[in-house]
């Protein structure tokens, strides 16, 4: 397994590595964050491949990043994300725990419970189209989307478009 760091903060960058080389015996590389970034990552790119990233190098290459959601952990302070500001013990700890769950198999899953229709919709809403554009684009009355905008909202439990759009950017329906 190889680690790829990429962060704008330097000290960040040598304090994981470090972590990482010293309890879990992993080859580091630190990547500085910048426009062109791209052909690094391609460079660093094997299957067993992990990468700890900050949330705006996350967000800025997505297109890299989301197709490998599962080998990613992304280093800020939202629920769900690394946050550095721990001890050293509980940030091993967590490293630990993430690791592991990167390293089982892991299986696709689809959204739950959502119909490939809904799936639809939803990429649609992500993508900013409005309930109009979306039935012509579909060839379904503006009733139904709305239907199926109900129904998702309902399964997901997420009520804003731009929340809608989120999930589906992280879980690769974009």
């Amino acid at each position: 397994m190889k680690a790829v760091i990429i962060t704008s903060d330097t000290p960040r960058a040598l304090g994981l590595r470090g972590i990482l080389n010293q309890y879990f015996d992993i080859d580091t590389v630190i990547l500085r964050p910048g426009k062109d970034i791209l052909p690094e990552l391609d460079d660093e790119e094997t299957p067993s491949t992990i990468y700890i990233v900050d949330s705006e190098v996350y967000y800025s290459v997505g297109d890299f990043f989301i197709p490998r959601r599962s080998r990613i952990v992304v280093i800020g302070s939202q629920p769900g994300m690394f946050a550095m500001n721990q001890s050293e013990g509980d940030l091993v700890e967590e490293l630990r725990g993430r690791l592991d769950d990167m390293s089982a198999v892991v299986v696709e899953q689809s959204a739950p419970g959502l119909s490939q229709r809904e799936v639809e919709v939803l990429r649609h809403i992500a993508l900013g189209h409005l309930n109009k554009e979306i039935a012509d684009a579909l060839g379904i009355s503006i009733n139904t989307v709305l239907s199926h905008r109900k129904n998702i909202t309902s399964k997901l439990g997420i009520r804003s478009a731009s929340g809608l759009s989120v999930y589906a950017m992280m879980n690769g329906y974009l």
